[in-house]
């Protein structure tokens, strides 16, 4: 379920990002105002893609930590309500999105400073 949100939230971006391309393209090669309309409001709403895609692969995340003991239970937690969250309407699931990319910096803050903990040791 990770790997699947974590696609479905990469081909979102890109799916963004070429709409913006092809916006910014458009404007400078003579597009058609009703053409640029339209790549406006697809960029506009590819957002849902890539939103829905980082909510999935949050519900995976909070599947797999939830069972584990101490702080990765408690981040598993947060994993579960963020990804409620991101699905909401308007506001919420904008705040739920800035959130997601605070909790996988924490996250990966964390399985980094443990890889070089264990490779210390070894």
């Amino acid at each position: 379920m990770v790997a699947c949100g974590g696609t479905i939230a990469g081909m979102g971006f890109l799916l963004a990002a070429a709409l913006s391309f092809g916006l910014a393209e458009g404007s400078q090669n003579g597009f058609t105002p009703e053409t640029l309309q339209g790549l406006s409001g697809l960029s506009n709403e590819a957002q849902v893609i890539f939103s829905g895609g980082i909510g999935i692969m949050l519900f995976g995340a909070a599947a797999l930590l939830m069972g584990r003991p101490g702080l990765l239970k408690i981040l598993g937690w947060v994993a579960l309500i963020i990804a409620i969250a991101i699905f909401a309407p308007l506001s919420v699931g904008l705040i739920a999105f800035a959130l997601s990319g605070l909790w996988i910096l924490v996250v990966s803050i964390m399985l980094a400073a443990r890889g070089t903990a264990q490779a210390a040791s070894a």
